[in-house]
């Protein structure tokens, strides 16, 4: 980034560059900071940001003016639960803001003639802010940094559709990382919330090093609250957000066969062991 960086101070700032320039630079700028989970190098030019809230029809005060009947429990679950009060402020931001996104998103995706060209731009300045900011996770209760990284690896899963993009093993690695500390208290006071992170964490980790540690603790989660089909972890999911994707259910179907067999072959070996002992005990 530091070559690009001398590049655009060269060529007079980034007020002198035109709306598609700057969008391809802030575009190398975001997936660099979720490569390394740094902030962002450049920041969001106002004349650039002006031009896309021109057309960001998000603006309007009835946000549930064009909302499915499908999309209505998108979010519900996070807005009505005790812990999103405990969030940081910003962080309550953030998840308005990416669920007015991904309305919108869907909205394009069924109505086509309504894309305005600067739409991309409006998740790359999500993608910005959200990447821009920084939380500690030295405190085993403080969950906004799992949070944050989420929902960067929602844009880039189920927005942008990156998750073979190599820089995707990186954004999941800090999101494992990130979830260290706080595992014990999400598995006990947010479980659904832990399974939501854990099926995005699992679907953008397939490939991927850090993929058996999601898949693992996606187990765990799916016995912990007894789902036993897709469409029941799907209506959990419902709650969060998560929306379906003709181009995302292979992946889903991938990754739900895998939780079923890991499943099926513990409950074998369990089975097995228990007939060891059973056997065991009948011989002494």
């Amino acid at each position: 980034m530091k070559g690009l960086k001398r590049l655009v101070q060269l060529m007079g700032g980034l007020d002198n560059l035109d709306h598609m320039t700057l969008s391809k630079i802030y575009q190398s700028d975001v997936k660099s900071a979720a490569l390394y989970n740094t902030r962002p190098v450049f920041p969001i030019s106002a004349r650039w940001r002006s031009e896309i809230i021109q057309d960001f029809r998000l603006l309007l005060t009835r946000d549930e003016l064009d909302t499915p009947k499908d999309l209505a429990s998108l979010g519900v679950t996070i807005f009505s639960s005790s812990w999103y009060t405990m969030v940081d402020r910003t962080m309550r931001t953030f998840l308005q803001v990416v669920r007015r996104l991904i309305l919108y998103y869907e909205h394009a995706q069924r109505n086509p003639a309504s894309v305005m060209p600067t739409d991309n731009d409006l998740f790359l300045v999500a993608e910005h802010q959200v990447l821009s900011a920084c939380y500690t996770t030295t405190d085993p209760t403080d969950i906004n940094e799992p949070l944050r990284l989420t929902l960067v690896i929602y844009l880039n899963l189920r927005v942008w559709h990156f998750q073979s993009f190599p820089f995707m093993q990186y954004v999941v690695e800090s999101l494992r990382q990130s979830l260290e500390v706080p595992y014990l208290h999400l598995q006990t006071e947010t479980p659904e919330l832990l399974f939501w992170i854990l099926v995005l964490g699992s679907l953008a980790s397939q490939g991927y090093k850090c993929h058996r540690w999601y898949l693992n603790r996606l187990i765990e989660m799916t016995e912990r609250l007894g789902l036993s089909e897709w469409e029941e972890a799907r209506a959990v999911l419902s709650g969060y957000f998560y929306t379906d994707q003709t181009s995302e259910k292979r992946a889903e179907e991938d990754l739900w066969n895998e939780v079923l067999l890991r499943e099926t072959c513990k409950l074998s070996l369990e089975g097995r062991w228990s007939g060891v002992l059973g056997h065991s005990q009948c011989f002494w």
